[in-house]
């Protein structure tokens, strides 16, 4: 008999307040933190970054299966490349575990909002 997994919202290490990212933040890496209760080596864990609707493709990265090696925290890298697509806007992050061969569990959701890039940010020419 399986444990029932409670697969909580996943975390974005470049966003600690868990609501906004802030785009300078993550400029060389985006990185999704997950981790549930149940974890086992060997569950394998694909992450999805969805864009807001009406983005481009580009704007939205489902990773490769990631195999868990060891329990705890699984930092799974991210396509930074998404955020060019997403500033101002609201993204959606979520993961499957697929274990052995049960079908995959999803998990819950969690929203972000991308901070835009204010021009006093930008580099001078």
């Amino acid at each position: 008999v399986g444990v029932a997994l409670d697969l909580k919202e996943p975390k974005i290490k470049q966003a600690p307040n868990d609501t906004s990212l802030d785009p300078l933040e993550a400029q060389n890496a985006l990185t999704s933190v997950i981790n549930y209760d149940g974890m086992l080596v060997g569950d394998r864990i694909i992450v999805r970054l969805t864009g807001a609707p009406g983005t481009p493709a580009a704007g939205s990265h489902t990773t490769e299966p990631w195999p868990v090696t060891t329990v705890g925290p699984q930092e799974i890298p991210l396509a930074v490349s998404v955020l060019a697509f997403n500033l101002a806007k609201s993204i959606t992050l979520d993961y499957t575990v697929t274990r052995g061969t049960q079908d995959p569990k999803e998990s819950r959701i969690r929203a972000l909002a991308v901070s835009p890039i204010a021009q006093s940010d930008l580099p001078g020419p």
